[in-house]
């Protein structure tokens, strides 16, 4: 048994920035959903600066 709660910090700042990511998280999952290809497919991240 691992207790995982043991190692989450109860820091306000901190547990607002992970409910932000929470947020944005549910919202790229849902981009999935609903146009049924991954966001930003068929970008170039490889292009030179």
């Amino acid at each position: 048994y691992i207790d995982l709660s043991s190692s989450i910090s109860f820091d306000e700042k901190q547990n607002g920035l992970i409910y932000a990511a929470d947020i944005n998280s549910f919202g790229i999952i849902m981009i999935e959903i609903l146009t049924g290809r991954r966001p930003l497919n068929g970008y170039n991240f490889d292009a030179e600066l």
